[in-house]
Formats: structure tokens, C-alpha cells, sequence
């Protein structure tokens, strides 16, 4: 990984998201369809599941998916939102 990416990496997991419209209880269709894609596959699901924080994850996100892949803007993803969510459904399978 280069410098610039793991830069762009860090500015993507911390930075703040723009006011938008709520997708379907989310914080946005971004977020929303992230979730869906990291949920499609169950090796993929597992690994960024296991992530500890929001940086890791969305680390192993663009390892993954990449940065503008799957009708998914990146810059808008609230990994946040997207580890909660993962780590509420690793809480409802015990």
C-alpha cells in the first residue's frame, strides 16, 4: 500500500459525513448498500466483521471492494455506522 493510499485510507475512516438523506434507517444509500455488499458473502462478511475499529474496516473495505466500485462512493460510507452494524449482528448470533 502506498503512502498516498494509506493517507486517503485515514482521511476516508475519520472524516466527518455531509449532511444527507436517510436511506432505509441509515445514514445514507452509501452506507446502506455497503452493508449490503459486505452481507452478500459470507467469507467477506467475516472478514470485515472481525475488524476492531472503524479505520481496520475500512481498510479491509477498499482491500476488498475498492474505492468507487459497486455503485458506491466511498467518501460517503459512515464506517462507523457499517461497524455497528456488523458487530450488532455478530451480538444477535449468540
Amino acid at each position: 500500500m502506498t503512502e498516498q493510499t494509506a493517507n486517503t485510507l485515514e482521511n476516508l475512516a475519520l472524516d466527518t459525513y455531509p449532511d444527507m438523506d436517510e436511506y432505509n434507517g441509515w445514514t445514507n444509500h452509501d452506507t446502506w448498500n455497503a452493508y449490503n455488499f459486505c452481507s452478500e458473502d459470507e467469507g467477506i462478511y467475516h472478514f470485515l466483521k472481525d475488524s476492531l475499529n472503524q479505520r481496520e474496516l475500512s481498510q479491509r473495505f477498499f482491500m476488498v471492494f475498492g474505492f468507487n466500485e459497486r455503485d458506491i462512493e466511498a467518501r460517503n460510507v459512515n464506517f462507523t455506522e457499517l461497524l455497528t452494524a456488523l458487530h450488532a449482528d455478530n451480538q444477535q448470533a449468540r
